[in-house]
């Protein structure tokens, strides 16, 4: 929801750390703001995942993380262009905290050395 709201800030738009938060906190403000009591709640689990207050907000960042990457390694299949994303995973990669999901990052990444390695030997991806 709040993408619909301030769009998708990535580390390719050079947009600090803080600012990205700051508009990412108004956009769940007024998001929750019309919806009573659950708006409240819902804006507290929000804070919590954020902050990565509690064991599960821990692995559903980690999860969110790894979608982007996830994402990111589609994008470089589909386009045929191998570590076209590589400031995504630059970025992202070694913040993921959770054993299992650094296993499937770890997963990722061995998926796009072999893709690598067959683009530069010629062989089809």
């Amino acid at each position: 929801m709040i993408l619909n709201l301030i769009g998708d800030i990535t580390p390719a738009d050079n947009i600090p750390v803080d600012e990205k938060h700051r508009r990412e906190d108004e956009a769940m403000i007024d998001i929750t703001s019309h919806i009573g009591d659950s708006g409240k709640f819902i804006y507290s689990l929000y804070k919590e995942y954020e902050a990565k207050q509690t064991p599960e907000a821990k692995f559903v960042k980690d999860l969110d993380m790894f979608d982007l990457l996830f994402t990111a390694f589609n994008y470089e299949k589909r386009d045929k262009e191998p570590n076209k994303c590589q400031l995504f995973f630059d970025a992202v990669a070694e913040k993921v905290q959770n054993p299992f999901v650094q296993k499937l990052v770890s997963e990722i990444n061995e998926q796009r050395k072999i893709i690598a390695n067959e683009t530069v030997s010629g062989e089809s991806v």
